[in-house]
């Protein structure tokens, strides 16, 4: 979940994202490490070259035309433990099948 509040910076108030949290556990992570959808939930503190990254799950429905766009989207943010132990076991239980591939 993507936590909003109002920041003043000089000459205007505008929106931004302060922090991330996983929506169904609640574990918090710092905005610092959210982009484009990507959230990196490795321990700042931690093994600096740890890999923890889950991305935004998301439904975007609407329309597209050459002269604009308009929709809605629902989002949900996941931290991994939440991906691993109650994403997967759901999925699976409803007919998906995981691929796991290597990279790098």
């Amino acid at each position: 979940m993507k936590h909003i509040n109002e920041v003043t910076v000089p000459a205007k108030t505008r929106k931004q994202c302060t922090h991330i949290s996983c929506d169904l556990c609640g574990k918090r992570q710092e905005v610092g490490s959210y982009y484009g959808g990507v959230i990196d939930w490795a321990d700042p503190e931690g093994d600096s070259y740890r890999i923890n990254k889950t991305s935004t799950i998301m439904l975007k429905t609407g329309s597209s035309y050459p002269e604009g766009s308009s929709g809605e989207e629902i989002n949900y943010q996941i931290c991994p433990e939440c991906f691993q132990l109650k994403l997967i076991p759901f999925m699976e239980s409803n007919g998906a099948k995981t691929i796991e591939e290597s990279w790098g």
